[in-house]
């Protein structure tokens, strides 16, 4: 069952320690997509984030690793 409507926190995890990309929240699937984020530079070369749920009273907290994609802005 999706859990929608539900804030997500992304964070890079680079040399420098974490850096928090954003939070975006659960659409009515349960995927939350974080857009147009601002990374500083020295976190482009981080390979993977994480994303993480902090729970709620019905639902357990949870954290998820992947890679982490960036895709530049034209311009």
């Amino acid at each position: 069952m999706p859990v929608a409507g539900q804030p997500v926190t992304f964070t890079a995890t680079t040399l420098f320690g974490p850096v928090n990309l954003g939070t975006a929240v659960t659409d009515a699937n349960g995927t939350a997509t974080l857009h147009n984020a601002v990374v500083p530079v020295f976190a482009v070369a981080t390979p993977f984030y994480t994303a993480t749920f902090p729970g709620t009273a019905c639902y357990s907290a949870a954290t998820a690793h992947n890679i982490l994609l960036f895709i530049p802005l034209p311009g």
